[in-house]
Order: C-alpha cells, then sequence, then structure tokens
C-alpha cells in the first residue's frame, strides 16, 4: 500500500515515534522494509571544550537515538516472524574529521545498531550505509563544491539491498554507497570468513 501524504513526527522522541508507527497499523499489516535518513548536524568547527552542550545533546538525540527509537518500532510494528530490512544511514564514521564532536559521535552508534539487529534476529537484513557526499539542505557551504555524489546512488544500493538475496551476506555490515556492489560481492567469502566491514578494535 502506498501512503501519499507525510506523516509528521520527532525522530528523537520515543513517544512520538511510537505514535508514528501506532499510526500505521490500521494503513498496513507489516513494514517490509525501513530506511532512516533523519539526522542534525550542529556546532561545526569548534574544538570539543568550545562546544555547545544543548547542541551536542540535540545531535545526540536524534541521530543516536532516533536511529534506536526507529529500529525498535519496526520490530515491534512486525509480527516475530516477519521478513525485514532496516537500512540507516551514515555519515563521518570513517574518514579522519574533527571540530564537530556531536554529529560525529551520534553517528557512530548506528554502526553498533546493526550489528545488533542482524545478531538477534536472524529475520532481519540489516545496513548501514554512508550515501557519500550528497548535497542536501544541511551541506555547509565549505563542503558544496565537493558535494559530486547523487541522491539515487543510496538509493539504488538500498533497492538492491532490500530486494537481493545475494546481499544476504553483507547484512549487519557498514558500506559505501560509491563502493561498485558486484565486486564487493565478489569478496564476500573474504569479508565473512574476517568478519570485516563491522565495529571492532584493531589489535584487540
Amino acid at each position: 500500500m502506498f501512503i501519499s501524504s507525510p506523516v509528521p513526527f520527532d525522530v528523537g522522541v520515543a513517544e512520538s515515534v511510537d505514535a508514528l508507527f501506532a499510526s500505521l497499523k490500521n494503513k498496513v499489516d507489516q513494514i517490509d522494509i525501513l530506511v532512516d535518513n533523519a539526522a542534525v548536524f550542529h556546532g561545526f568547527g569548534k574544538r570539543v571544550g568550545d562546544t555547545d552542550v544543548n547542541e551536542f545533546l540535540a545531535d545526540m538525540t536524534v541521530n543516536a537515538n532516533g536511529a534506536y527509537f526507529i529500529a525498535r518500532g519496526l520490530l515491534r510494528f512486525n509480527k516475530p516472524d516477519v521478513p525485514m530490512t532496516y537500512i540507516t544511514l551514515t555519515t563521518g564514521v570513517t574518514e579522519p574529521y574533527t571540530h564537530n564532536i556531536g554529529y560525529l559521535m551520534s553517528k557512530l552508534p548506528s554502526l553498533k545498531l546493526v550489528q545488533l539487529l542482524n545478531d538477534e534476529y536472524p529475520n532481519v537484513r540489516s545496513f548501514v550505509l554512508l550515501p557519500g557526499l550528497v548535497e542536501t539542505d544541511m551541506t555547509l557551504d565549505a563542503f558544496r563544491p565537493l558535494t559530486i555524489d547523487k541522491a539515487n546512488l543510496v538509493a539504488g544500493l538500498s533497492v538492491f539491498l532490500a530486494a537481493s538475496p545475494e546481499a544476504d551476506a553483507l547484512s549487519g555490515r557498514f558500506l559505501d554507497a560509491r563502493w561498485d556492489i558486484e565486486e564487493v560481492l565478489a569478496k564476500k567469502e573474504e569479508i565473512v570468513s574476517k568478519d570485516l566491514l563491522k565495529l571492532r578494535i584493531d589489535g584487540y
């Protein structure tokens, strides 16, 4: 069923997310695919000691808590054995960026979230995607010349991951939308055997 009208809610407030899923109960029987791309961005250019606590907490509330609220809502909405796919987007977790502690710290938990979903729920396929540098309303002027990627790149990858059984081996892992997915799949035995593309501490 296609729902044409948007449903406003606050991704950083658990009660609002719960109300969103409750409002869908009489419209759809289950949710097969959910792509979470909600985020906020504050305090760029400041060192840790110069940042505003409220801005930091705003980033954590929406970006970190919100991803959890959405994933939790999806699991509670569907029946326990329903196959489903959860995809969330993240940026800044692999690059050596600085001066942006709220956003950078708040995007890291999504990597662990998709690992937990994959490990705890056999019926859930979960992925965390880096969309590339795509121009959005959040893009800072200094970064606009670097936004060479297009939204349809990560959108196409999301469709593939949600629809293709070939992607099963990549569940619970980080993927970059700019990678050649055929090359990634060609290395899936190595990825699985070495447990690559997951959050971990090298050398531990």
